[in-house]
């Protein structure tokens, strides 16, 4: 699915594909991050320090850290929103997608 798809979910399996999604972006981001980390202190320890490059490379790692605390905080959001579907849907069905709009599920008001 596309991530424009799964960001408006209408299921609760979207939005735990939409979960799995951000958890992928904050390991990217870890990722990024840890890597930093190890440059940042290769060139700390150079035989001629390059200062302004380590300080580079400790502020990626920290903006990736930030990155992969937002994303990881989206990804709660999405699973929460699963969860409250699923839960609402035990007593009725998801309704059923029509072209651009909504059949609904089972309530006269729908």
């Amino acid at each position: 699915m596309q991530l424009e798809h799964l960001m408006h979910g209408d299921t609760p399996d979207e939005y735990a594909a939409l979960a799995r999604y951000y958890r992928k972006k904050a390991l990217d981001a870890t990722s990024i991050a840890e890597k930093h980390r190890v440059m940042a202190e290769l060139y700390r320890v150079a035989p001629a320090p390059m200062e302004n490059l380590q300080e580079h490379c400790e502020r990626i790692a920290e903006l990736n850290e930030e990155l992969a605390r937002q994303f990881e905080s989206m990804a709660k959001g999405a699973d929460d929103a699963a969860a409250t579907l699923a839960r609402a849907w035990t007593d009725r069905p998801p309704p059923r997608r029509t072209g651009m709009s909504f059949e609904g599920g089972g309530n006269e008001n729908d």
